[in-house]
């Protein structure tokens, strides 16, 4: 797919346009089986990869709501859809979240990495993130070394955050087919701000659990989608997992969980 993306050139970060593609065959895979009409919600759309393909897809009829809180992907979001004159999508310069919200966005080096939770560092992470720091580190792995040497340093916005519920019922949606997150670590709020979404509606939802960026246990973010009724089919990474979530049978049982 020919998209606008943003790289880094030494200090400064240059706009390009050319090929762009993911070696997520997961979502890919997903992606592919949505149909027309259907409402599709991008949660960290970055550049809108899935937010294309999914437009393209539901056609007329159907709606794409492209989630994107940082200003520099977002302009370049907004390039994307004009680029493709799609008109069947809802741009949102907001952040999901479990409620409504200002707090800093922080930006990560890959900008694709930018995220709501402050940067990895040794002095300021709980027990679960210094754990799984520890072992990627002495596995070797790029994505956990480079994420550990971010300093004080990184830019920061302020961001409007607010429940998935509110920003779908602002844009009028009453339902909702299939939602893909991709929000760097904050994968347990967002679903926190879902859960009646998710009794209501049973989207099916790809997920990126970002290990290190988490902050807790992956399986806390496994045990809010099951107890919502969902099976998860897993794909471990070395730097995140993948999770596609399926409505099973049976009812939606009520939760509470420690914020």
């Amino acid at each position: 797919m020919k998209l606008y993306s943003l790289q880094r050139s030494g200090k400064k970060i240059v706009l390009k346009f050319g090929d762009w593609e993911t070696d997520e065959t997961l979502f890919k895979q997903e992606i592919s089986k949505v149909k027309k009409g259907w409402v599709v919600v991008d949660v960290g759309s970055e550049f809108g990869y899935y937010t294309i393909k999914a437009a393209q897809l539901v056609g007329e009829r159907g709606r794409v709501i492209a989630i994107e809180p940082h200003p520099l992907n977002y302009n370049v979001l907004k390039r994307n859809v004009f680029y493709y004159k799609l008109d069947n999508i809802i741009l949102i310069p907001k952040a999901a979240g479990a409620k409504k919200e200002i707090k800093k966005l922080y930006e990560a080096y890959d900008l694709g990495g930018t995220t709501i939770l402050p940067p990895v560092q040794l002095h300021n992470i709980g027990k679960e993130r210094f754990y799984k720091l520890t072992q990627l580190i002495r596995g070797g792995n790029i994505f956990a070394i480079l994420r550990a040497k971010v300093m004080k340093s990184t830019p920061t916005y302020l961001v409007q955050i607010d429940t998935l519920e509110n920003i779908l019922n602002e844009c009028n949606v009453s339902e909702v087919n299939l939602i893909k997150i991709d929000v760097e670590g904050a994968e347990f709020e967002v679903l926190l701000g879902s859960l009646n979404l998710l009794k209501k509606h049973k989207p099916v939802i790809l997920l990126e659990v970002h290990q290190l960026e988490l902050g807790r246990k992956s399986e806390d973010v496994y045990k809010i989608l099951k107890q919502c009724g969902y099976n998860l089919t897993i794909e471990q990474r070395p730097n995140k997992t993948l999770v596609i979530a399926r409505a099973s049978e049976g009812s939606y049982r009520e939760i509470k969980m420690e914020r």
